[in-house]
């Protein structure tokens, strides 16, 4: 510190050295065809003052030194530390049920954060938990333009935000959205199916059906979704169909369709559905007992059970054949259960439940068997079984 100041105190007494005397001084520089002229004062004021940088500049590198490489990065990196952890905070907020705290920590972290879709998507999910629907548009509307969102928009990002925008009632959003990002879905089975979705709620129904070509080509496709989705697609356009012309235009449109295509099982009961509604209950054993297999999927065979099938004997024989292999599947059993009911086999259809309820219980199973205590005269053990249900 010392040397610093003597350095100091001999720069300003050669800079005020000239003022004393009445000689100005001047000093010349050439250098090639560069000629520098300036007085003493001059050059010496610039001296000084380079001096004062000199030092400046030196303190602040050994100030650089002194820091940690951990207080640099405290310093650099401030605002992603608390957007980190904002985010954790605010999914722990989430987890715990704590929506209105969860929200704001959340979005506070979006803009910060390294992962700004899943933190303005859970704000949004917490926003909507509370009731918040402008909130809840904000957030998914920062996901679909916000700059820092773009950069990392995925197939779980479309999913999800379209999923929300569904759940919030802005169908026409979520329709949007799948459109303006309509590369991300080709591929990717759980997109093709909330594509068909939205397109059924729209009733866009030959759209949803294009969109289910696709989706059976798919092998991660699941079973049960495919199902649900094709019953859904067929029985809105078949209803519609019957309303705007008849049933007989319905026929028709069944008829038309490949082998293929009628042998997918949504389209089967939405089809067997439509029939019913209109008073017919004919040739259903036709309709049904080419997809009896063990192949089945449950929504199939769950949705089969509940039709009013008559001269079912086909079907009863399917089934049984099934369960020689494998004789404590629940699902089967069941199945057998109700169809030989509808079909008026009691004594078939109150073995099967017995051998069921050894196995498992389910409040549909036993309300038809207690149906079927009724019809036996056995009232007491009905109540005994409706008793049960309660």
């Amino acid at each position: 510190m010392k040397k610093t100041l003597l350095v100091i105190a001999v720069l300003i007494s050669i800079a005020i050295a000239p003022f004393l005397i009445d000689e100005k001084g001047y000093i010349l520089i050439a250098m090639g065809d560069l000629t520098l002229e300036m007085t003493v004062v001059s050059a010496l004021l610039m001296l000084v003052i380079a001096g004062f940088i000199g030092i400046l500049i030196y303190w602040m590198v050994r100030l650089g030194f002194r820091l940690t490489s951990s207080t640099w990065r405290k310093m650099l990196f401030a605002s992603k530390a608390r957007a980190k952890r904002e985010f954790q905070q605010g999914l722990g907020a989430f987890l715990l049920g704590d929506y209105q705290r969860a929200e704001k920590l959340l979005a506070s972290s979006a803009e910060n954060s390294e992962l700004s879709n899943s933190a303005w998507l859970l704000a949004a999910k917490a926003s909507h938990q509370i009731g918040d629907s402008a909130s809840t548009q904000n957030f998914l509307q920062l996901v679909d333009e916000h700059p820092a969102a773009k950069q990392n928009f995925s197939f779980e990002t479309l999913l999800l935000a379209a999923r929300l925008q569904m759940q919030t009632g802005h169908l026409d959003k979520a329709r949007r959205l799948l459109d303006d990002h309509h590369t991300l879905i080709g591929h990717d089975a759980r997109l093709i199916a909330l594509d068909c979705e939205v397109n059924i709620d729209l009733d866009k129904y030959d759209a949803a059906i294009e969109g289910l070509k696709r989706l059976r080509k798919q092998k991660n496709a699941d079973a049960d979704v495919l199902y649900t989705l094709e019953f859904d697609a067929y029985r809105g356009l078949y209803q519609q169909l019957a309303r705007s012309k008849s049933i007989d235009a319905v026929g028709k449109h069944y008829k038309g369709l490949s082998r293929k295509e009628k042998q997918s099982e949504g389209l089967i009961i939405a089809y067997a559905d439509t029939l019913m509604a209109n008073g017919l209950t004919e040739n259903f054993e036709n309709l049904v007992l080419p997809r009896i297999n063990a192949k089945s999927s449950a929504s199939f065979i769950n949705a089969v059970k509940q039709l009013p099938i008559s001269n079912a004997q086909h079907i009863i024989d399917a089934i049984q054949k099934i369960l020689q292999k494998d004789p404590q599947n629940i699902m089967w059993l069941s199945a057998l259960a109700h169809i030989c009911y509808a079909d008026n086999q009691t004594e078939k259809a109150h073995k099967a439940f017995i051998s069921l309820f050894k196995i498992e219980k389910h409040k549909d199973d036993l309300l038809t068997y207690a149906h079927l205590l009724e019809d036996m005269g056995e009232y007491q053990q009905a109540n005994r079984v409706y008793q049960e249900i309660v």
